[in-house]
C-alpha cells in the first residue's frame, strides 16, 4: 500500500476512534473533511460521476471524497477517489463494484485504484470491530 493510502486509512482510524461506532457514513465523511483541511489537503467531495451509454448520459453517481496531491511522488497516486460506507461487516462486492465503476466513469482524470473505507456498525449483539475496514479497488 502507497503512503498516501496509509496515511488516509489512518486519518480513518483517527477519526472511528474519536466518534466511535453507530453513526451514518455522513457523519463520518464530515469528520474526514475536518481532518483533510486541517492537513491542508486539497479535496472534493461529492464528485458526480456521469454515467454515459451509447454517448447519453443516463445518470449519475457521486464520489464521496476525492483527494487530490499537489506534489508529483513516485510511485505514488496524484489522485484518491474515497468511498465511504457505515455498514456491519466488512465492505462486500456490491459496494466494490460500486468504486469500480465510478473509478471506470470517472473520465476527467483517468485513476486506476480508489480507496473504500467502511466505518464499521455494531452487529446486533452489539459488538463490532475497532478501526475501519480499507479495500484498495483496481480498475
Amino acid at each position: 500500500m502507497s503512503q498516501r493510502l496509509k496515511q488516509l486509512v489512518g486519518i480513518c482510524n483517527e477519526v472511528y476512534r474519536n466518534l466511535g461506532p453507530g453513526l451514518r457514513e455522513n457523519i463520518y465523511q464530515n469528520a474526514l473533511l475536518v481532518h483533510l483541511r486541517e492537513l491542508n489537503l486539497r479535496y472534493s467531495n461529492e464528485v458526480p460521476i456521469p454515467i454515459v451509454y451509447r454517448g447519453v448520459t443516463i445518470g449519475e453517481g457521486r464520489l464521496d471524497v476525492l483527494v487530490h496531491y499537489e506534489d508529483q511522488e513516485p510511485n505514488e497516486p496524484n489522485l484518491v477517489p474515497m468511498e465511504l460506507k457505515a455498514v456491519i461487516g466488512p465492505p462486500r462486492k456490491p459496494e466494490i463494484a460500486q468504486l469500480r465503476n465510478y473509478l471506470r466513469y470517472y473520465e476527467r482524470e483517468r485513476t486506476k485504484a480508489g480507496l473504500l473505507v467502511n466505518f464499521p456498525q455494531p452487529d446486533s449483539k452489539g459488538q463490532c470491530r475497532d478501526q475501519v475496514d480499507s479495500i484498495i479497488v483496481h480498475l
